[in-house]
């Protein structure tokens, strides 16, 4: 059976070795990737305050054995993962993607068959915990006050959300309503207020690879280039293109590697080591197809035809691609050049408000406030924008008024921010409880009068 599942899950994972004592991901870490263990052993290590057992600051939860998976708490959600992994042996793993989704839902078997060895590995796993606890004397409410914490180290990329019954908000000083403007196409990337002349000397490589045609008229040249230090948390993989279908090596983040160091108020999670943002956005050599990663996974033949159709490859010019280590301009210049790709596929909002939002930050980072709130306001426009569709479900209009609070208390407008975290807060759907306690610690934080920094 082992062979079988390598087998069959080999197209959507890559293998790999770990040696005894090797911590594979740390709790608090992006779920992003299942694992299946080929050969050795891998234990799970649940972290407690060191006063919470007399075992010490980490309990062991569960030994994975061969033919174990493990790390599938969040896998689905893009959730947290709530253990640390260690190998306890000489191990071989296959760390399996996102990929696996068309795979397993093209065959009702190999579905039926992993979610079954998924369950059973859960079931033992909680057994498994249940006498530890036991065992250890844990305080219960201490355990669930960490793992609660645990879960504020990750925050999915916010979807659509639906529009829904929200129960009016009570004025704060007032606190007037989201406007609701008619929905219409969004003009091309606002040309910012005032940005900084372009640099006289920036540094040769990035400006050779940076097309100006892409970025608005003014915009500067920051010259800053990666570490060469983050490539240990950079992989090669091969991807397709679902457009061209053309096949291609790109630059992977090795999340299993990745630490959580800090949660901005605005729930921007910032890693220990690299700047994640720098690799956020995917661009096909061939048909210059860009997108965020999860998107450009799901791009296919519909979006080929609409790209086809629009005349986007005449009206764009090609992306020169990305140099080692990575250069920030060039990074910035991939996010527009995905911009203009969603504008000649499907205008879809949720797409440029998080492309949008993630150029927010890089320009924070760059100390440009001008483009900072350039993007701020194309982000919001974006979400106001999706917050109107009637097709929403209820999930992806809570995380929208969620981000929607985030931006105007970034912004400085307080009623509408405290309006859009009561919209969440009140809503119909409230399962994210992570993302829940946010929007009410920040309706706490406006209604006392300061804001969060």
């Amino acid at each position: 059976m082992l062979m079988n599942w390598v087998e069959a899950l080999s197209g959507a994972g890559t293998q790999m070795s770990a040696s005894t004592g090797d911590v594979l991901y740390y709790a608090g870490s992006p779920s992003t990737e299942l694992f299946l263990v080929i050969s050795g052993e891998v234990g799970l290590y649940l972290d407690i305050e060191p006063s919470r057992t007399r075992a010490g600051s980490q309990i062991k939860a569960a030994a994975i054995q061969a033919g174990g998976f493990f790390a599938a708490e969040g896998f689905m959600e893009d959730g947290v993962r709530l253990f640390t992994a260690k190998a306890e042996t000489s191990s071989r793993l296959l760390l399996i993607s996102k990929a696996i989704l068309p795979i397993v839902t093209s065959s009702s078997d190999i579905m039926k068959q992993l979610l079954s060895a998924i369950s059973s590995t859960q079931s033992s796993l909680k057994e498994a915990l249940s006498t530890v606890i036991a065992k250890q004397n844990v305080d219960i409410d201490g355990l669930s006050a960490k793992v609660i914490e645990l879960q504020r180290n990750i925050v999915a990329p916010p979807p659509p959300p639906p529009k829904g019954t929200a129960i009016k908000a009570p004025p704060l000083r007032p606190a007037p309503p989201i406007e609701k403007k008619a929905v219409s196409p969004p003009p091309a990337p606002v040309k910012p207020a005032a940005a900084p002349a372009k640099p006289a000397a920036a540094p040769a490589a990035s400006a050779e690879n940076v097309m100006f045609t892409l970025l608005p008229p003014g915009h500067p040249l920051f010259g800053r280039v990666a570490p060469e230090e983050e490539s240990r948390f950079i992989g090669k993989k091969a991807f397709t293109c679902g457009c061209c279908q053309a096949t291609f090596n790109d630059a992977n983040v090795l999340s299993y590697k990745l630490k959580t160091r800090e949660i901005k108020s605005d729930m921007r999670i910032i890693h220990e080591g690299i700047e994640t943002l720098w690799y956020s956005v995917r661009v096909c050599p061939q048909c210059n197809m860009a997108a965020l990663t999860p998107v450009f996974a799901k791009y296919g033949g519909r979006e080929a035809k609409l790209m086809r159709n629009s005349g986007y490859a005449a009206k764009v010019p090609r992306f020169k691609g990305y140099t080692f280590p990575r250069a920030l301009d060039e990074v910035i210049e991939s996010y527009y050049l995905a911009l203009a790709c969603v504008l000649h596929i499907d205008n879809d909002p949720i797409n440029r408000a998080q492309l949008w939002r993630r150029l927010m930050w890089l320009y924070d980072d760059a100390e440009n406030v001008p483009l900072q709130n350039m993007a701020l306001d194309n982000a919001l426009e974006a979400y106001r924008e999706a917050y109107q569709q009637k097709y929403m479900k209820a999930s992806e209009s809570f995380q929208i008024s969620v981000v929607m609070g985030d931006l105007y208390s970034r912004k400085g407008d307080r009623n509408n921010a405290y309006k859009a975290y009561f919209d969440a807060v009140h809503g119909e759907d409230k399962s994210n409880q992570i993302l829940l306690r946010h929007a009410q610690d920040m309706m706490t934080h406006l209604r006392h009068g300061s804001d969060k920094d």
